[in-house]
């Protein structure tokens, strides 16, 4: 079996693989969802990891592939960047989770045109983004990524419901009619 080198991105911590492909990281446990980067060679990948699911991992590592970088933001307040969100590409265990600043790194994104699945925060509705094809290894990076918060569908159906027992007329106006009467 090869002899992997990974890293644990956020510790900056390096361990190597054993020859039946295992390893331990040398750390202290973590609370929250960390990106792992595994390499070999010029095959690399990278997979978000939780505490709960640190054991048994299996890995790939896939050629002919690049590296996909982005920033998530607040749909609402254009300006908030979104932490700890998980980002997978679609169909694999590819993933990455976002830094304190929105930031997502994912390496080992096959070239041809797939999807990015962002989810699992509290809060935030989840997202789908498709990242086109490229012909080559090189970086690609994103335009940047929007996640709508939940109290913006909440509030909207709340006014809905409010409408209704009021006996508001909801209803949208027809073309060249007006708000105003």
């Amino acid at each position: 079996m090869q002899k992997w080198q990974m890293l644990l991105v956020v510790c900056c911590t390096f361990t190597s693989t054993n020859s039946e492909g295992e390893f331990t990281l040398p750390i202290n446990p973590f609370s929250t969802a960390r990106s792992l980067e595994i390499s070999s060679g010029n095959l690399v990948t990278s997979i978000a990891v939780s505490p709960e699911q640190i054991e048994n991992l299996k890995i790939p590592l896939i050629a002919n592939s690049r590296t996909v970088k982005g920033t998530v933001f607040d749909a609402v307040n254009k300006e908030k960047t979104v932490s700890n969100v998980s980002v997978k590409v679609s169909g694999t265990n590819t993933s990455s989770v976002t830094d304190e600043k929105g930031n997502f790194i994912l390496r080992g994104v096959p070239l041809n045109s797939t999807s990015l699945e962002l989810g699992d925060i509290e809060g935030y509705n989840s997202a789908r983004v498709t990242v086109p094809s490229a012909t080559d290894s090189s970086d690609t990076l994103l335009q940047p990524v929007f996640m709508r918060p939940i109290v913006i569908y909440l509030l909207l159906f709340s006014l809905i419901i409010l409408g209704h027992i009021m006996g508001w007329d909801l209803s949208l106006p027809t073309p060249g009619s007006s708000f105003f009467g």
